[in-house]
């Protein structure tokens, strides 16, 4: 556990003025095997922060991604990508036989919220626990900020005057093989960019400027939108007797 630790903090430049390590992933709340307990072991005193996205949403932005990211075939629709994951679910076919990976095969299940998120509350103090959901921070995502800022105990003046702007937006390309030698180098120089954040912003404007479809996402079929909305209907109405008393957006009853 102590090499473990070591390379975790490898990641991160703490000071002795700036002691509280900070990152983000939406990997961790997808697993109950595992995560929730080696958090707990590795890491007692961390604080957890979940934002939490309508699952209808979120699995249409999932796949929306992929296809951009050239990680599904260009050729499959929406309601084929469904199909794959409810037949992957239920055992029918595997990750191989379908060709897509299994990171987005269980693109579907996971947006059952409730079954993953449980887990972390038996691992871990209530206080030290905080869901939010996506729709308050297109509300005011200032004031979000702010809140966060208090839950992990930093000072929230950081936010004074900050100018905030979306980053890694989900776009399709004109041309196919031309977003693959730019995936290719933004893998490599991903490093980089990661220190230099406005930099990367101006490099992904530029590209967009000529190789953005601006035709957009085919919107989701209604039937298909009413089928997801049933699938997620019992997820949903546990995770709004589990955190009674707290503020929800309408899709969670």
């Amino acid at each position: 556990m102590e090499q473990d630790c070591k390379q975790y903090k490898s990641f991160f430049s703490p000071t002795p003025e700036n002691t509280i390590l900070f990152e983000a992933s939406p990997e961790y709340l997808a697993y109950i095997e595992n995560v929730a307990p080696r958090i707990r072991q590795l890491l007692p005193d961390a604080r957890l922060l979940f934002v939490l996205r309508n699952p209808v949403d979120r699995l249409y932005s999932h796949y929306n991604f992929a296809k951009g990211k050239l990680h599904l075939p260009q050729d499959i629709s929406f309601e084929q990508f469904i199909d794959y994951c409810e037949r992957f679910n239920d055992g029918q076919i595997s990750a191989s036989e379908s060709g897509i990976a299994e990171q987005y095969l269980r693109a579907l299940e996971i947006g059952n919220y409730i079954r993953y998120l449980e887990n972390f509350y038996e691992e871990f103090e209530t206080d030290k626990i905080r869901v939010m959901f996506y729709e308050e921070f297109d509300i005011n995502p200032l004031q979000k900020l702010i809140e966060i800022s208090e839950f992990i105990g930093v000072s929230p003046s950081f936010y004074d005057g900050f100018t905030m702007y979306r980053a890694n937006v989900t776009f399709s390309a004109r041309v196919k093989f031309l977003h693959f030698i730019a995936l290719s180098f933004n893998r490599w120089l991903e490093p980089l960019l990661r220190q230099h954040p406005t930099l990367k912003h101006r490099l992904v404007k530029l590209y967009k400027s000529f190789n953005k479809d601006n035709r957009g996402f085919v919107p989701m079929q209604a039937e298909t939108r009413n089928k997801l909305v049933d699938y997620y209907a019992p997820s949903n109405a546990k995770l709004k007797q589990f955190l009674d008393g707290q503020k929800m957006p309408p899709w969670v009853s």
